[in-house]
């Protein structure tokens, strides 16, 4: 058995002696390594004012000013958030060019602490070992809002990349962005033993509470288990080591509920219409297996995908293609069809120009319905009912035709309008398919020979925007009935999986043993919990507000949606009556959901940017709008050059043209667009956005100001404004943060939409060579100011409308707002 109190020792020498001495002399901890085992070991746990009478916490000390107020000792058994040390290393904070102490030298610290509580009674009632995500974050971001602690979930967001992981210690988080491609992230996981405990405040601290969950029930930690532990009335822990298992399952559900056919020469069985990852570590060791890997410490693990040569490939089964028959349009006639860009997306099997894959017509029709009402009846229906469950992708490619010579036909770049349409309408045609990388799966450990419950991972599509979370814009729509999701978001919203109370994916068995991972049962999985509040200190937790300081997310579930249609992160089936969390609903492969959710005014505003008006899908306004230069200038535009790049997601952004004499705007085309396409040719993807909380905020509340100001079109609410913004720009600060946005919006005529070829551009294989152009009208101007780059509430709006007969905008109308 390892000798974990020389470990931890180790690992507090080597580090103190790496600059951290006279930080932590400042406190009044000046251990004495080369003092005997008993008086080293005395000198780290007794209270700070007998080792040093005159040592002091200074609040206003950014390294401990979120330290629970009774630390009071380098390190207190059984507590890591009452242990100084511990807390200086492993906080969200900065260090002042100090470097800090890996997740293993910190797995090894926080083995310690427990050990040295070894005596300490458990708690008089039954105890279960679970492994869950775990997290040690700043006050703010914790459950209970007292002080920085740990936070634990049955849930880990782990997410797919091109480049390797990097942890950031400062934000306790993973990179997301390095310079030239995504990073794959990963998640921290550990053994607990846990009470189980209903979801009453006086049990356990809830970040994100939901109906019912008084009677539901909730693991809390009450001490980690490695190998060496050594508590009360149990055995030892002699040996842990950890297995894993992932499933990606999405091509064979796309053959089986769609019902379309594949060549006999394919195997359904096999990858890559079926991936699955088996992977068993030993302590201090690592494993991998199908991009998944898996790194093992004494008493915890992290895990998470590998990187990927691109983030989206066209999937192989040795040297064939993977592909399916495009069955035909399954739809109304032609009568019913749509009109302008929303023709022939009346369609069971259709959205747009992608196969749809519906596990139910009926219920697709009564999630269509309910939308409609959503508005109509915020009251009863925001958030929207789950009613439609996810048996197979929504949403898949079909716009790469498979030749009999194996070459590959990108329909959209090749077809010309009618053409095109009528080649997806009617079908008959092989489509190639698609590898992304998404699984989902479950980590647990192996104590003794003896499985524990295991911890729910998903391996999901990237985060756009790694400095905001959810968490953070539920927490500001909460502040205000006018900031209300239903008031910004025509669909989706900024709930967090936090708050979701689905069990995770039923179909995981364990493969040593065939038993099921997961349960009926296990419906707070993703509840992110931290320690109760004693009654003493109630009065005195601050409301849940905005903390836009908090360092949170990463990979525990606040980061990650809530939002299912089908969804970002995660999304979910139904099996026996039971809603389950599982990926192999997302889209086929996965840039395909992001083009229809993100031009959905951001479906999930923390992790997809908005291109609602990259396309001006009809009644789908913006929510959060991205700026002219993220959605990129197309080379026709005004401000645009031959060698223009493309946005984000590899198309332009929209400019107004005149056509014939009509005034009008150019728009990408959401039937022609191809983000699949974008993806093989490293457009789609091809920035991250450095943009926080604050930032998104405010552009909500520019947006916001605007519409209540100028001439209305519909509503001056956002969700239900008929303005279309065709540009969007801000004026900065010395420091580089926007102090006020102007817009430039128009009412769009949807049923006068057609189809144009660029000037610029004559490849039709290139972005922004196939757009859309429609007539518009009511072309205003606005612009927000507030009081500085960290203000969030606007204090001016100033309008001015567009005169056809001059082409130039008129006398500003300016509008104090406070």
């Amino acid at each position: 058995m390892i000798d974990i109190e020389t470990e931890a020792l180790n690992v507090l020498r080597k580090w103190f002696a790496a600059g951290w001495a006279p930080v932590f002399a400042r406190y009044g901890i000046e251990p004495d390594f080369n003092a005997p085992l008993e008086a080293l070991r005395e000198s780290l746990v007794e209270p700070l004012q007998l080792h040093a009478p005159l040592a002091t916490l200074h609040r206003d000390d950014p390294l401990v000013r979120d330290l629970a107020l009774d630390a009071h000792a380098a390190l207190c058994p059984n507590d890591p958030a009452k242990s100084i040390v511990y807390h200086v290393w492993a906080g969200p904070h900065r260090t002042h060019g100090l470097a800090r102490p890996s997740l293993r030298e910190l797995d090894v610290l926080e083995n310690y602490l427990y050990l040295l509580g070894r005596h300490e009674p458990l708690p008089d009632e039954p105890l279960a070992p679970i492994v869950l995500a775990y997290a040690y974050r700043e006050r703010g971001a914790t459950a209970h809002r007292l002080h920085a602690d740990m936070v634990y979930s049955r849930v880990a967001i782990t997410r797919v990349g091109t480049r390797e992981a990097r942890f950031i210690p400062e934000d306790q988080a993973w990179e997301a962005w390095a310079g030239d491609g995504f990073r794959v992230t990963r998640a921290r996981l550990g053994v607990f033993l846990c009470r189980i405990v209903d979801g009453e405040a006086g049990n356990v601290s809830i970040l994100d509470t939901a109906d019912g969950d008084t009677r539901r029930s909730f693991a809390l930690p009450v001490r980690k288990l490695f190998a060496g532990a050594q508590y009360p009335d149990m055995p030892p822990v002699h040996s842990i080591g950890f297995r894993g298992y992932f499933l990606g399952d999405k091509l064979k559900r796309v053959i089986d509920v769609s019902g379309a056919s594949v060549p006999g020469t394919l195997d359904l069985t096999r990858a890559p219409f079926i991936n699955e990852a088996r992977i068993e570590v030993s302590a201090g060791a690592s494993g991998r297996d199908d991009g998944i890997e898996l790194d093992a410490f004494d008493g915890a693990c992290v895990v998470g995908p590998r990187p990927r040569d691109r983030l989206v490939s066209i999937a192989m089964q040795e040297e064939q293609i993977a592909r399916f028959t495009v069955p035909p349009r399954d739809g109304p006639p032609s009568l019913f069809r749509g009109h302008g860009i929303d023709e022939g997306n009346i369609s069971f099997n259709r959205h747009y120009t992608s196969l749809q894959v519906p596990s139910s017509k009926a219920r697709l029709l009564l999630e269509t319905a309910f939308a409609q009402l959503e508005h109509v009846f915020p009251a009863l229906l925001d958030p929207l009912p789950k009613t439609r469950p996810r048996a197979a992708p929504e949403y898949v490619n079909m716009r790469h035709r498979v030749e009999p010579d194996g070459r590959i036909t990108v329909l959209g770049n090749t077809l010309p309008a009618g053409e095109y349409e009528a080649q997806l309408d009617a079908g008959g045609f092989e489509a190639a398919m698609f590898d992304d990388g998404v699984m989902d799966g479950a980590v647990w450990a192996v104590i003794d020979g003896v499985p524990t419950s295991a911890a729910f991972v998903l391996v999901t599509a990237p985060d756009f925007f790694p400095r905001a979370d959810e968490e953070d814009l539920q927490a500001w729509g909460e502040t205000n009935p006018q900031r209300a999701a239903s008031h910004r978001f025509k669909e989706g919203g900024p709930t967090p999986l936090s708050a979701g109370r689905f069990v995770p994916n039923l179909l995981l068995n364990d493969p040593w043993s065939g038993e099921p991972l997961f349960a009926k049962t296990d419906d707070t999985v993703a509840a992110l919990v931290s320690r109760p509040v004693p009654p003493e200190a109630r009065e005195h937790v601050p409301p849940k507000v905005a903390d836009l300081r908090r360092h949170a997310g990463g990979f525990l579930p606040d980061s990650a949606s809530n939002e299912f249609a089908p969804g970002w992160d995660v999304s979910y089936d139904e099996l026996d009556g039971t809603y389950y969390y599982t990926t192999h609903g997302l889209g086929s492969p996965y840039p395909e959901d992001v083009k229809f959710c993100a031009s959905a005014n951001a479906y999930w505003p923390a992790a997809s940017p908005d291109a609602a008006r990259t396309f001006e899908r009809p009644g789908i306004p913006t929510a959060i709008p991205m700026l002219d230069d993220e959605l990129g200038f197309h080379p026709d535009s005004l401000h645009g050059t031959p060698d223009a790049k493309p946005g984000w997601d590899g198309e332009f952004g929209p400019f107004f043209q005149a056509l014939d004499g009509v005034a009008g705007v150019n728009s990408a085309d959401v039937r022609r667009s191809d983000y699949v396409y974008n993806a093989t040719q490293h457009t789609f993807a091809s920035r991250v956005f450095d943009l926080s909380s604050e930032e998104l905020i405010r552009r909500m509340e520019a947006l916001n100001a605007c519409l209540e100001a100028i001439p209305k079109a519909g509503s001056e609410m956002p969700s239900e404004t008929d303005y279309w913004i065709v540009s969007a720009t801000c004026g900065r600060s010395g420091d580089s943060r926007a102090t006020h946005y102007t817009f430039e919006l128009c009412v769009p005529d949807n049923g006068r939409a057609q189809t144009v070829v660029s000037r610029a551009v004559t490849s039709a294989a290139a972005p922004g060579h196939w757009r859309l152009w429609r007539p518009v009208s009511e072309r205003v101007k606005a612009e927000c100011r507030f009081d500085g780059p960290d203000g969030l509430v606007p204090r001016l709006v100033r309008y001015a409308s567009f005169d056809e007969t001059t082409g130039m905008y008129g006398e500003w109308q300016q509008r104090e707002l406070r």
